[in-house]
């Protein structure tokens, strides 16, 4: 398992609590639920599948990270159509004053 490197300096608090609610790597989440399953456990409220990487429970997991991935993605095409949608209007009225 590939193990995080924190120096004795960047052990902070907001730094677990970053990793445990951005990582994406089902290992790199299992490494952390492992080394700081008390702040695990307190983050599963907010991102359910910590508490598949504090069981652990690696297939289910992989599942639950996949699942996270495509919600953001969708999230990210929602905001981001009107703004292509208008970008592609920008571009056809320049077109047209050309």
């Amino acid at each position: 398992m590939d193990r995080l490197h924190f120096n004795s300096h960047s052990i902070t608090p907001p730094r677990i609590e970053f990793r445990l609610r951005e990582s994406r790597v089902a290992d790199r989440l299992l490494d952390l639920a492992a080394r700081f399953p008390s702040e695990a456990v307190a983050m599963s409220a907010a991102r359910p599948l910590l508490l598949l990487a504090i069981t652990p429970n690696l297939p289910r997991l992989r599942e639950a990270l996949d699942a996270e991935v495509r919600v953001e993605q969708e999230k990210d095409r929602i905001y981001w159509e009107p703004l292509k949608r208008e970008m592609e209007e920008f571009r056809r009225a320049e077109r047209a004053l050309l």
